[in-house]
């Protein structure tokens, strides 16, 4: 009967543990009451990456990091404001979405993931019966995809002309069609793979010219769709050379001919003489292809010749082509001047370049009369002075007639001043010089 009594005790007893722990079970779960979740969104539209413009329509989700699984969706109102209300306690992963814009994914290490705390995705605590605000998050907009626009303008990088007759390949794009060297393309523009903010992934550039390298041309472009952009590039053209040898037609004695220059119309060259002391030159030109003939002028310049141009050369296929070149012309002036007591009987000379002209006027038995002489053909700008000599007549000192002869002379550089005539010092009697 105890026994009885005992075990009817210790259910009841049993019993009543187990109601209280369901009355203490029953108690916490009516004590959690959900929560609620708010925050903003923002872009980077206005410019630059630090930039924040409230952005509308925004699709945000939330995660519940947890079981049984829960997804919430939300959108953001037009000051970029988001909320999530009546959500169980524990922790949640936000996502944000909207077309043109980088993705917050709620994957955590995503290469895409933009948001106001770095590259980890946005995760908050939802406290019971509290509201959290969620960090701020920036939307990178995204660079826009579509067809574009590329112009390609190719220069001759030594002449300046422009290049026709080439093939522009840009990205899938391409063309052979050109106006005044300008290749006009559409191409295809996608936003890049890596996920920056550039404006487009850069596309490969090829440019094929006949007689042209590409060496320092860039490799890529950058596109933008639905714009137009250019670019102009230079291209070293392949070279050859133009030879020949300058000769003098008289007085090569008087002028050191590397001091010649030789140019080639349209091409620049280096300042100052190119030519050896033997007369040669060797001056760089672009070479002549298929598609392009290219023919040059030469001018061969020398202080004290006139100019000498050769015209309608074919530049070279490769190498060099050999230029025949017509002697160079000296200038030449009159010179004239006046003698004290000129003995006429001698002409006045330039010995240096083997010229003479008779004197005329001046009277033997008068002492400081004056006689003129004029010499035609006299070279001008010599790399050394010239001197003209003549012979005079010297009287004693009494001034008595015959006097004895003497001779005299007067050294001068002559110049063209556009008269043709150059006029020397007057030579005294008795010498001079």
């Amino acid at each position: 009967m105890s026994n009885l009594r005992k075990n009817k005790g210790y259910k009841i007893f049993a019993a009543l543990q187990i109601a209280l722990l369901m009355f203490l079970m029953g108690c916490s779960d009516a004590g959690v009451r959900n929560g609620s979740i708010r925050g903003n969104v923002f872009s980077n539209r206005a410019g630059g990456s630090l930039s924040k413009t409230p952005e509308p329509g925004v699709n945000v989700v939330a995660v519940f990091d947890g079981s049984p699984e829960i997804i919430r969706t939300t959108q953001s109102d037009g000051n970029g404001q988001y909320s999530f209300s009546s959500l169980p306690v524990g922790k949640y992963t936000l996502g944000f979405l909207k077309d043109g814009f980088e993705p917050v994914t709620t994957e955590k290490g995503t290469s895409r993931t933009q948001t106001a705390i770095g590259e980890d995705t946005v995760r908050v605590f939802v406290e019971t019966a509290s509201t959290v605000t969620a960090p701020d998050v920036t939307l990178i907009e995204k660079a826009p995809e579509g067809d574009g626009t590329v112009i390609v303008n190719l220069i001759d990088g030594v002449t300046g002309d422009r290049i026709n007759n080439a093939t522009v390949t840009v990205g899938t794009s391409s063309t052979s069609n050109s106006s005044n060297g300008q290749y006009v393309l559409t191409v295809s523009v996608k936003a890049p793979t890596d996920g920056s903010q550039a404006a487009g992934e850069p596309l490969p550039l090829t440019i094929n010219a006949e007689g042209y390298t590409v060496d320092g041309a860039p490799s890529n472009l950058p596109a933008l769709a639905g714009q137009t952009v250019e670019f102009t590039i230079n291209l070293n053209p392949i070279l050859g050379r133009l030879e020949g040898t300058i000769t003098f037609e008289k007085y090569d004695q008087l002028y050191a001919i590397e001091q010649a220059r030789v140019t080639v119309d349209g091409v620049p060259t280096a300042g100052g003489p190119n030519v050896d002391g033997n007369g040669f030159f060797s001056v760089e030109v672009p070479v002549r292809t298929g598609s392009n003939s290219r023919s040059y002028t030469l001018r061969i310049t020398r202080r004290g010749f006139l100019d000498q141009v050769v015209n309608n050369i074919l530049g070279p296929i490769a190498g060099s082509v050999r230029v025949d070149i017509p002697p160079l012309v000296p200038e030449t002036v009159t010179i004239v001047g006046t003698v004290e007591n000129p003995f006429t009987q001698f002409p006045a000379v330039v010995v240096e370049a083997g010229l003479e002209g008779g004197i005329t006027g001046g009277t033997p038995v008068v002492q400081g009369t004056l006689g003129t002489y004029s010499i035609d053909g006299v070279p001008t700008n010599t790399d050394a002075p010239l001197t003209v000599k003549v012979i005079t007549y010297q009287f004693d000192e009494a001034g008595t007639f015959p006097p004895d002869t003497n001779p005299g002379e007067a050294p001068f550089t002559a110049t063209n001043n556009g008269t043709g005539v150059h006029r020397v010092e007057s030579i005294p009697a008795g010498g001079g010089g």
